[in-house]
């Protein structure tokens, strides 16, 4: 549900945040998909979403440091983290 407001923008109940991580070996390509509601009487605003955002690709990068992730917005409050990997750990593999 996005809804427009005069003082904060776009503004939404929902963010949904997909990330796709590439085949690491000996680990297959891997999915997940999460949904965050605000609670009961809040809305994320552009500005929180971006906090969020930035926030996830701290995570991503901590945890999969031979990835690099790109983001994709689908829809307002909707996002794909892609990753691929690193070209120089694809050198080093082959």
């Amino acid at each position: 549900m996005v809804r427009e407001s005069t003082k904060y923008g776009k503004l939404t109940k929902l963010l949904e945040v997909r990330v796709i991580i590439p085949p690491i070996a000996p680990f297959p390509k891997r999915e997940t998909h999460k949904r965050f509601h605000a609670a009961a009487g809040r809305w994320y605003s552009e500005k929180d979403i971006d906090a969020f955002l930035d926030t996830q690709s701290e995570h991503l990068e901590k945890a999969f440091p031979r990835c690099e992730f790109r983001l994709v917005e689908l829809a307002f409050g909707k996002f794909n983290f892609i990753g691929s990997v690193r070209e120089a750990e694809r050198n080093i593999a082959a």
